[in-house]
């Protein structure tokens, strides 16, 4: 159980892909799976270190969480500041890069930021921390990176859920 509000942020580049694909998968995933209590006890956001603020969520990234039943469409790109950074309980990122860019920029932050695959995966199972950038690519690409997110999610939750 949730017993106090976690502030989930995750960053990608542009927030108009990634980023925004794993906050939907994940409020999805929180929705669906967690106790009612649960919902309300996490604040879940996305930014990007190279967004334009207002920026639409790319057609595939829209179309890929469509086909699970899930919206981007009102979705507006927001640049990550060093204000989400501080308020928020735990930054995942979708590379290392982003990772390092962060904690070169506010290494206060340490141990409150890491890609999401080092966060969910034992060591050994991870492979790249990288989740690949979909970006300017096919729909099937973005359909790649949903599902290897989808996988990701719930074991987020529960690695979440066993922190608080």
């Amino acid at each position: 159980m949730f017993a106090v509000m976690k502030k989930i942020l995750f960053v990608c580049t542009g927030n108009t892909c990634r980023s925004i694909m794993a906050e939907a998968l994940f409020a999805h995933q929180v929705s669906i799976h967690g106790e009612p209590e649960e919902a309300e006890a996490v604040e879940i956001i996305s930014a990007g270190l190279a967004a334009f603020p207002g920026e639409g969520a790319s057609a595939h990234a829209r179309q890929a969480v469509k086909e699970e039943g899930l919206d981007l469409e009102s979705h507006e790109a927001r640049l990550l500041s060093p204000q989400m950074v501080e308020e928020a309980d735990l930054v995942l990122t979708m590379t290392l890069r982003h990772k390092e860019t962060i904690l070169a920029l506010m290494p206060e932050a340490e141990g409150r930021v890491f890609t999401l695959k080092e966060y969910c995966l034992p060591w050994e199972e991870m492979g790249s921390p990288d989740i690949d950038d979909p970006f300017g690519l096919s729909l099937e690409a973005y359909r790649k990176v949903r599902e290897e997110l989808t996988e990701l999610m719930p074991l987020l939750r529960q690695k979440i859920k066993g922190n608080v």
